[in-house]
């Protein structure tokens, strides 16, 4: 079982003042790649039993914003940029082959979070003075998710029986 959490966070604190030549950018990206792979089985004994279990939970956040009156007061342009990008894998195989054989593989990849660009109330882009201004502003929040999960499980015996799972669930980010 991996579990991830966590922040990546960027942003300009309230009342700050920004002036530049060239670009501002304010960006908040994270990746995560994660492969989890479970794998037994018994054979050749009077009872056999298994379980392989290969879980991903990802509940990490990206953010990048201006507060609240926070300045850009002059720049050729102003990105605040917010960019995810989880691909995640999960395999778990079990085989018994007994007399008595009973097996179980259960996979599963859990992605949630929140994936925020944002410029808040009151900020002010450009200044109050001639010349004091900004170009293009972009702001973007981006998700790209990969899941993929495969539960597979492979009982022989007199007395046999398995199950498995393979399950896959994502949330709507904002």
């Amino acid at each position: 079982i991996v579990n991830l959490g966590g922040l990546t966070q960027a942003h300009v604190g309230s009342d700050a003042a920004l002036s530049a030549q060239n670009a501002v950018r304010v960006e908040a990206t994270a990746s995560n790649r994660v492969d989890v792979d479970a794998y037994g089985g018994t054979i050749l004994g009077a009872v056999g039993l298994g379980a392989q279990v290969a879980i991903i939970n990802d509940w990490t956040d990206q953010r990048a914003f201006l507060e609240e009156s926070a300045n850009v007061v002059r720049a050729a342009s102003l990105t605040v940029r917010a960019y995810g990008n989880r691909d995640h894998e999960a395999v778990a195989t079990g085989f018994a082959g007994n007399v008595v054989s009973a097996g179980a593989a259960v996979s599963r990849v859990n992605v949630s979070g929140e994936v925020i660009a944002s410029i808040g109330n009151h900020a002010q882009i450009g200044g109050l003075a001639p010349g004091l201004t900004v170009g293009d502003v972009t702001v973007a929040a981006e998700s790209d998710v990969l899941a993929d999960g495969l539960a597979q499980a492979v009982v022989a015996g007199i007395g046999a029986g398995n199950g498995t799972v393979a399950r896959r669930h994502t949330e709507r980010w904002r």
